[in-house]
């Protein structure tokens, strides 16, 4: 590994998430929040949603 590597590594960015910070808590769900991450699965990067792209034509 290079000296950059183990710089990001140990930036406060990429720190562990605290437990009281984690959705660990919620036994059950509500409708909504089903509703919002249902019919998705993550791909390859682990995103669950297709980013939007404000496009246009002339």
């Amino acid at each position: 590994m290079n000296i950059a590597h183990n710089v990001l590594l140990s930036s406060p960015v990429f720190a562990p998430i605290p437990a009281e910070n984690t959705m660990a808590g919620y036994a059950d769900p509500g409708f909504d929040t089903l509703a919002l991450h249902a019919g998705a699965t993550p791909d390859a990067t682990g995103a669950r949603a297709v980013p939007i792209h404000l496009t246009t034509s002339f």
